[in-house]
């Protein structure tokens, strides 16, 4: 019983580390709006575009069920597509762009 509470501790601080040192904050400056050049023109108001950098977005992966059952091991299938994005200083629309080869 105890090489279980034992086994069960050592996973548990595991999985904390692992998210402490994976965690990426998240948000968006608001100055960078400002500052950064325009880029191309809105699709909605054709206002201009200020890049706020590239992020990396989850794809693939398992929901529903299998990521209740199995946990994080449904998620061994996911991928990160990286794709830039550009805000419009006018209408605040985000817009995602495949970067440049």
């Amino acid at each position: 019983m105890t090489a279980f509470i034992i086994v069960i501790f050592v996973l548990i601080a595991g999985g904390i580390i692992f998210l402490i040192a994976t965690h990426q904050p998240r948000g968006v400056n608001a100055a960078a709006l400002e500052v950064s050049p325009a880029i191309g023109t809105c699709l909605g108001c054709q206002g201009p575009l200020s890049a706020l950098g590239r992020e990396a977005f989850r794809v693939g992966g398992t929901s529903g069920g299998w990521k209740l059952l199995f946990g994080e091991w449904a998620e061994l299938g996911e991928d990160k597509v990286p794709l830039d994005v550009f805000a419009c200083q006018r209408c605040r629309r985000v817009e995602l762009r495949v970067p440049a080869a």
